[in-house]
């Protein structure tokens, strides 16, 4: 069972961050593919649009069904819903690059201008809460940012923490943290915490490289949808992730992250780890539809699709824990994934104004910092805001 768990939340974590990706897709050309001149434009208009908003709010909405789990007679239901909004996106900075030549900065950019206010609940099946009691159906996390300083709500999270916390209590309401200043400080006292993620890869040049339209016309297919008649111009991509995951481009970048992360590794074992790593998305398709308002240009929803034949998957995860590979030619049916997403986007230039949480236990950030930098003593002093 979690090894099934373990497919869902990766199908639901990659679906997170391909949402992500669509929320700043304004870092990438628009991809036109073969559409028409006109229509191509209404892309790029569309994606110019959301470019320049300070502010908007969403709703989110994402279902994972695993079929065929090893001892379960009906499919395993995973759902992830969400909605929040976020202001002073302008002045956070909109070039991208910055994020792949020195990453610590681009995010106190972020910390320093953005202010959020995200709600999200997971509800999990009943086949992995039976086997623990101590796991609730239903997890809610509650976050904001505002002024630099994020925020947790504990409240929601009581019944993940236990009957008691650390200091014989559980800790109630608010929480802060003054992750911008958290984060200033960390890249000065320990420089190499976020110089590590670029290290040896040449990330620019592989976005460069993703982005062009020779590769996308390679893996992936546009068309509009819709009749022109309405209010709206759907768009439908088609990803083909056996073909990205078989690309000499993208087994190049993983062969350089893994040889980056352990420059020990042996051309053999290199050569492994690509042929493992292009076998984990190559039974997964891709269908990403986004609608874009005729009237004021901007993205209003977009919705996706993913199938997931986790074939290669449980092959890797067996090979990997027993050194033997299952076979792709057993006659027991492996787990097969399905997730849709549907991202709402709404209140263009007029999200609801984001505040701090009333009365919050602030944990200095200077107490943290120490404990990563290995100082002893000070504990966790709180004061309240």
């Amino acid at each position: 069972m979690r090894k099934i768990v373990l497919i869902a939340l990766f199908a639901l974590l990659l679906t997170l961050s391909l949402s992500g990706a669509v929320l700043a897709e304004e870092a990438t050309p628009a991809f036109c593919g073969t559409l028409s001149q006109a229509d191509c434009a209404i892309l790029q208009n569309a994606q110019a649009k959301m470019k320049m908003l300070d502010s908007a709010s969403f709703d989110l909405q994402i279902n994972a069904t695993v079929t065929n789990v090893p001892g379960e007679s009906e499919p395993v239901a995973f759902s992830l819903s969400g909605n929040g909004s976020a202001s002073g996106l302008q002045a956070t900075g909109t070039d991208v690059t910055l994020a792949q030549t020195d990453p610590g900065q681009y995010l106190v950019n972020i910390l320093d201008n953005a202010d959020l206010d995200l709600n999200f609940t997971l509800n999990l099946p009943l086949a992995v809460t039976a086997e623990d009691p101590t796991i609730p159906s239903s997890i809610t996390l509650q976050m904001r940012l505002v002024d630099g300083i994020g925020y947790l709500n504990t409240d929601t999270l009581r019944s993940l923490m236990g009957a008691s916390g650390a200091s014989g209590a559980s800790p109630t309401g608010w929480y802060g943290l003054d992750l911008a200043n958290f984060f200033k400080a960390a890249m000065q006292q320990m420089p190499e915490l976020f110089s590590a993620m670029n290290s040896g890869m040449n990330t620019a040049q592989y976005v460069q490289d993703f982005e062009s339209p020779d590769f996308l016309n390679r893996i992936a297919k546009i068309e509009r949808t819709d009749d022109g008649s309405g209010s709206v111009a759907s768009f439908q991509v088609t990803i083909n992730m056996g073909a990205m995951m078989s690309s000499p481009d993208f087994q190049a970048m993983i062969r350089q992250e893994m040889q980056s992360q352990n420059p020990s590794m042996t051309e053999q074992e290199l050569e492994q780890g690509v042929a493992m790593s292009s076998q984990m998305l190559k039974g997964m398709t891709v269908v990403i539809t986004e609608d874009v308002g005729t009237d004021d240009g901007y993205i209003h929803d977009v919705k996706g699709t993913f199938n997931f034949d986790s074939t290669g998957m449980m092959a890797v995860l067996d090979s990997t824990q027993t050194g033997v590979g299952r076979s792709t030619s057993t006659t027991t049916p492996n787990p097969t994934v399905e997730v849709d997403f549907t991202l709402t986007y709404s209140n263009f230039d007029s999200a609801p104004t984001i505040s701090a949480p009333t009365n919050p236990t602030i944990i200095p950030y200077q107490s943290l910092l120490g404990m990563m930098s290995g100082e002893t003593g000070g504990g966790l002093p709180s004061t309240s805001q």
